[in-house]
């Protein structure tokens, strides 16, 4: 029997009227399976007892109404203009430590601390460590001391400000509810109080219970089990409860089950590589589960980012899912983040040169790509494929302005401000055009994402100076907006799967329990709060750790075991992944197990899993046979080292290159190519010394001439690439620009030098082609290239070929093996110039020096 049917017969068992009782539980989730539970148990017609979560009750009582996060903030931030000489203006600075103040005066209410006695003992120390041996202060550290010496009043400013506004964070609530108790409580009209399946409780909530306990008809209901609690225990959850129980003055009394020793359980311990297969794992067990032994069935995520994975992975068509599909992971909200990002790189990408916006191609790609706006623009993903082609990969544009981005789509991209206030009323109309030119299925969507553009634009309405409000603070603020909203896709809740985090499993129960990410680090988090206030503080108020945080996950995690049969507990084993040690709840369940002898009643089976082929499967070489028309095509060929190079590294690549010419996609490069560089510095050099030739006794001025205009060249040159000038300012392209003009600078150098020790010297080409033929069975061969100079010297041929990357000079002996050259695709270099002196030698020969028929190769 589950803990909530228990419930239900302890309460039905009770001589009083249902309408009069109230049961007071923690979650919502539970709170539905309760109701239906008693719908089915209550035999004749009768009114259903009120059923309440603690956040309900407490809201209920209170005459303070929460305010969502925004709203907190930014009253927060008015407040703490009132301290000017803590220069809080700049709002970016004042989210970085405004949240997390939030958050600890959250916590401050809730155990009913005075708030200034805190912050001055936080203060105290502060100065101990600041000042210690520095007796004379800088302003910055006597800013800082002076911002934590403040923070006690600005806790008094804000939440005066606050209740004077009938306005309220949850911890300021339930203070004001457990200060004011007994005149709140008159407002209800029962006889008959539960309190069901807590297992910690603030001071403030304490004192709310206490009130009940002391002066109503109060029963508090426990859920526990002999396996984890007995008083004598020092495992983390003990402690933790007894304490509890001891506050409401129930320690004698409590009910502890023996779930564990009496319901057989069979726990399986599996490790997968990788978080996303953990996901493929469950959901191989679900395939193998009975359409029964899924309405017994939890999927509990430990780590809820799994969620999505999960629902894109299992058919959650008949799925009970309360967490809700994130709205944050919808195409729309995706629109809204892509224009941010749109509108934030091209802050961040303004050039002294060019201050107007410049948009990445890549955010451009991403807006149009968002199938909200893909499906009406293009209609199919082919049709936007041909767009990306023609107009951004093979002009290689990384960066666009408004005046040449292409206008052949009829929906150009929004005329985005800068201000944030400006920029929000764009976005406001930019979303309700778009309802009438989407799907039907986004409408709802987009009224939604309208609605809360306009709660941000009035809100901000009253900020005082608006000049403040830039892209990053709205994006902070629809990012809160839209935090934890959920799109609906609850099941029933007691058929079907169900699927939901940790938290959510309070006082509910399954027979079968599939738990993923149970990792170290993730069940429990353990030390990755983040807070103002130090860990000392906190243990000297009581205020909790993530020791106490830890002690209620491992209650959670044990609770929901105790009357489950079959468990399936899945961690991550990869060890590229940060968190890839299984859970200390593992180990402390393994542990008890063993100690309190419960083998034959718990079997555990522990293995790791590989998703991933076997690796000793034999993959077949890849064999292409020549027929009648491969001969044709390799006979009709020119052969260029190039080629001959690209079949000694790897036949196969040949074929598909030169045989079947078949291209790799072609994709916008954001840094310059290797073979981009090249290209350029061979261009420049094949000018310079075609010039040279020409007029042979101007080399000098020729050189000098070249390297007083050498960046006018060089742009000239990636101009003829698809790189522009204002590429080539920003990033990795002005690196690679750089790195260019050094090679280039260098070889200037060496070839004044050349210049200055021969009196007259002899270039004879550049980028000089040569072809020959050569007669072989049944067909004539064709060879061709080109060679980056050539010049003679000392009655010899020189050739020379440009490299800009490595080359190992090893390979360049001249004793090698030539059968290693011919071969061995690491002596490329070596076989490319022996190509050059074999072209150059039966295509030039006229050419050649009379005295000499020797040739020397190298490479610069």
């Amino acid at each position: 029997m589950s803990f909530l049917a228990e419930i239900t017969d302890i309460i039905l068992q009770e001589e009083h009227k249902l309408e009069d009782t109230l049961i007071v539980i923690p979650n919502q989730r539970a709170k539905r399976v309760l109701q239906k539970i008693l719908s089915q148990k209550i035999a004749k017609t009768s009114f259903l007892p009120q059923i309440l979560t603690i956040n309900e009750l407490v809201n209920t009582l209170s005459l303070l109404k929460i305010a969502d996060e925004n709203q907190l903030l930014l009253s927060l931030y008015n407040s703490c203009q009132e301290f000017p000489d803590l220069n809080t203006k700049d709002f970016s600075a004042f989210l970085s430590w405004g949240t997390l103040f939030l958050k600890d005066i959250n916590e401050i209410d809730l155990y009913l601390l005075d708030a200034t006695e805190v912050f001055t003992n936080l203060a105290n120390i502060k100065e101990l460590e600041t000042s210690f041996l520095n007796e004379n202060l800088s302003k910055n550290q006597e800013k800082y001391l002076r911002f934590y010496e403040k923070m006690g009043d600005i806790y008094t400013k804000y939440t005066q400000a606050l209740i004077a506004e009938k306005r309220a964070y949850e911890g300021l609530i339930y203070r004001d509810v457990a200060q004011n108790i007994a005149n709140y409580a008159e407002k209800l009209n029962f006889t008959h109080y539960y309190f069901v399946g807590f297992n910690a409780f603030s001071p403030a909530e304490l004192k709310i219970i206490r009130y009940f306990q002391e002066k109503c008809n109060t029963k508090l209901i426990f859920d526990l089990d002999k396996f984890y609690f007995e008083k004598d225990k020092k495992n983390t959850i003990s402690p933790f409860i007894s304490s509890m129980l001891k506050e409401i003055n129930l320690d004698e009394k409590v009910k502890i089950g023996e779930h564990y020793t009496h319901i057989d359980k069979e726990i399986s311990i599996v490790g997968v590589a990788k978080q996303v297969n953990q996901v493929m794992y469950a959901t191989l067990i679900l395939s193998q589960m009975t359409e029964k032994e899924l309405d017994k069935t939890a999927v509990v995520l430990a780590d809820e980012s799994l969620l999505i994975p999960f629902v894109h992975a299992y058919d959650c068509s008949n799925v009970n899912l309360t967490m809700g599909y994130p709205f944050q992971a919808l195409p729309i909200y995706h629109l809204i983040e892509t224009i941010l990002t749109l509108l934030k790189n091209a802050e961040r990408f303004k050039t002294p040169d060019s201050p107007q916006k410049q948009f990445y191609y890549r955010d451009i790609i991403a807006f149009y790509q968002n199938p909200v706006l893909n499906d009406f623009l293009f209609g199919s993903i082919k049709s936007f494929n041909h767009f990306i082609e023609k107009e951004i990969i093979k002009k290689n544009r990384v960066f666009f302005d408004y005046a040449d981005f292409p206008k052949v789509v009829n929906f150009d991209l929004p005329d985005f401000e800068e201000n944030g206030e400006e920029l929000l009323a764009v976005l406001v109309n930019f979303f309700v055009s778009l309802k009438g030119r989407t799907r039907k299925e986004y409408h709802n969507f987009i009224e939604l994402v309208v609605k809360e553009l306009k709660n941000i634009e009035l809100l901000l309405s009253n900020f005082e100076d608006k000049n403040k409000i830039d892209v990053y603070v709205l994006e902070y603020f629809i990012k809160k907006a839209f935090e934890g909203k959920t799109i609906d896709m609850k099941g029933d809740a007691d058929k079907g799967l169900q699927v939901m985090g940790v938290l959510e499993t309070r006082v509910l129960d399954f027979e079968n329990v599939i738990m993923l990410s149970v990792n170290e680090g993730i069940l429990p988090k353990g030390k990755s709060e983040n807070s103002l206030l130090l860990f000392d503080i906190k243990k000297h108020f009581n205020l909790p750790t993530y020791h106490e945080k830890d002690a209620i996950y491992a209650y959670h995690f044990f609770r929901l075991l105790q009357r489950a049969k079959n468990i399936h507990l899945i961690y991550n084993y990869d060890s590229t992944d940060s968190l890839a040690e299984p859970s200390r709840f593992i180990t402390q369940l393994e542990y008890e197990v063993k100690n309190q002898k419960l083998e034959e009643k718990i079997r555990i089976n522990k293995r790791k899993l590989s998703l991933l082929p076997h690796q000793n499967q034999l993959q077949n070489d890849i064999s292409i046979k020549k027929d009648n028309r491969i001969i044709k095509k390799l006979k009709e060929f020119s052969y260029s080292p190039t080629k001959l190079i690209t079949y000694i590294n790897c036949p196969l690549q040949f074929y598909l290159q030169y045989i079947e010419k078949i291209e790799l996609p072609q994709e916008v490069s954001e840094n310059i190519e290797r073979s981009v560089i090249g290209t350029v510095i061979h261009k420049v050099l094949e000018d310079l010394l075609n010039e040279i030739i020409e007029r042979q006794y101007e080399a000098h001025t020729i050189l000098d001439n070249y390297k007083n205009s050498l960046d006018e060249k060089l742009i000239d040159a990636f101009k003829q690439e698809e790189i522009f000038k204002n590429d080539l300012k920003r990033g990795k392209f002005y690196l690679a620009y750089q790195v260019v003009k050094q090679y280039l600078n260098a070889y200037f150098k060496q070839l004044e030098k050349e210049i200055k020790e021969s009196a007259i010297p002899h270039f004879i080409g550049a980028e000089m082609e040569l072809k020959t033929t050569v007669e072989a069975e049944n067909c004539a061969v064709s060879f061709s290239g080109f060679v980056d100079r050539v010049q003679e010297e000392d009655g010899k041929i020189v050739i020379l070929d440009y490299k800009t990357g490595y080359v190992d000079e090893k390979k360049l002996f001249t004793d090698m093996d030539l059968e290693e050259i011919f071969t061995n695709s690491e002596f490329k270099q070596s076989f490319q110039l022996l190509a050059y002196s074999f072209l150059y030698h039966f295509d030039q020969s006229d050419y050649s020096p009379k005295k000499s028929s020797l040739y020397r190769c190298g490479i610069v």
